[in-house]
């Protein structure tokens, strides 16, 4: 009886983590209580946002200028003052706002730049929103807290479902350092038929199937909160229509809370849509389960799903974006190898491409506080990680080379 008692430990562990998990991400009606999903044009995806702030076009990996970096100013509580970490070193910083509020900061009244460290340091009396570090923890059960942290299971972690763009500010700069890390190449060559129909201005339908992520988790837009940004499948669906004046429609039938297995629930939906281009993107779920080939069985068999009615539609596969790599409930150490899954599929199969959002996530977080990215401390990215989500997307459909560096696919770990 305890051998068997003991051989079970695990599984309950993992059931258990996986249920505080699919709660967090159930936990906004907006997933939960939204209408039956319908196929909307950019314009009805778009609403009031001006596409040309996103800055799409322009993603950090192939410009001298950064633009709207989130950064989360943090102080540590040794009496020195609350510093942000910026991605690449700055030349010359252009503005740093609250883009809740439209506030505009001022150098030398609210911060001073570290440039040899790649820091902004708040000044005595600066406007500027910050956290203490101690802030970021909670003791078990108490609220807005999630547990729990990896290693130690008497102290949980801060969870604010939409509390962290309240105190994150987006800085645009000049950068005199060049990016060395992921970048995205041009995967036209694995999607053809989508490039044909850009190509040819024609239109295209586009469906989505995925998690809260793709539900559009923490986009500013879904909290109704400014700047109303969409979640990255509007801002990539709407990069598409301004890039190739396709008229680009989607249907996106994303859940909260989703794991791979559930892609199929909605697949009459995706097929009835007749898309071109499907877009799937789970994981975040998944990877507490520590089983990649059973999540490739579910993927491959959505796929098979899909084709069985629409045999031309071809695949964009998303390798999620990393959660706080503190939170025991989501593995760090699995999301390569769910990604290495999704990247096996993309290799046997022409007409699929794959957006590693986990590589680059990895190498973002070598150099910035995943709560610069995060919008609920736990497993969603902000608006600055939508966009990037979309930049990546709409840089596998171009026709050219991604960096003026060259198109090598680089260093994914």
């Amino acid at each position: 009886m305890k051998g068997s008692a003991v051989s079970r430990r695990p599984k309950i562990h993992i059931i258990r983590q996986m249920r505080i998990l699919i709660c967090l991400c159930l936990v906004a009606p907006m997933f939960t209580l939204a209408a039956a999903p319908t196929t909307q044009s950019v314009p009805e995806m778009l609403g009031h946002f001006p596409l040309d702030k996103a800055k799409l076009t322009e993603p950090f990996w192939r410009s001298r200028t950064v633009w709207g970096e989130s950064v989360l100013f943090i102080s540590t509580g040794d009496g020195s003052a609350a510093e942000g970490t910026l991605l690449l070193r700055p030349a010359k910083v252009r503005s740093v706002r609250n883009p809740r509020t439209d506030d505009v900061y001022e150098e030398g009244r609210d911060y001073r730049i570290d440039a040899a460290r790649r820091r902004l340091v708040l000044t005595d009396g600066s406007r500027i929103p910050k956290l203490a570090e101690a802030d970021l923890y909670r003791k078990p059960r108490e609220p807005s807290a999630a547990g729990a942290k990896v290693g130690d299971p008497g102290t949980w972690l801060l969870w604010k479902e939409n509390g962290f763009a309240d105190k994150q500010v987006d800085v645009d700069y000049d950068t005199d350092e060049t990016w060395d890390g992921f970048a995205p190449k041009s995967a036209a060559d694995s999607l053809p038929r989508t490039m044909a129909k850009l190509r040819a201005c024609g239109p295209l339908r586009i469906a989505v199937s995925g998690d809260s992520i793709s539900a559009g988790g923490n986009a500013s837009a879904l909290n109704h909160a400014a700047p109303f940004q969409p979640a990255f499948p509007a801002l990539f669906a709407a990069g598409l229509e301004k890039i190739y004046h396709s008229p680009v429609t989607m249907l996106n039938v994303a859940v909260g809370g989703y794991r791979s297995d559930q892609a199929m629930i909605a697949l009459d939906q995706v097929t009835d849509a007749a898309p071109d281009l499907v877009i799937v993107a789970y994981g975040m779920n998944d990877v507490g389960l520590r089983n990649p080939a059973l999540y490739t069985q579910n993927i491959q068999r959505f796929i098979d799903g899909v084709r069985a009615k629409c045999p031309e539609a071809e695949f964009i596969l998303i390798a999620t974006s990393l959660g706080n790599p503190q939170w025991s409930a989501i593995p760090s150490d699995q999301f390569p190898k769910y990604r290495d899954a999704l990247a096996a599929l993309c290799g046997k199969d022409r007409h699929i491409a794959l957006a590693d959002m986990t590589a680059l996530w990895s190498q973002i977080l070598a150099r910035k506080r995943y709560h610069d990215l995060t919008g609920n401390g736990l497993n969603h990215p902000n608006d600055f990680g939508h966009r990037m989500y979309a930049e990546v997307l709409l840089d596998l459909l171009r026709e050219e080379s991604p960096s003026p560096h060259g198109s090598a696919d680089r260093s994914a770990p």
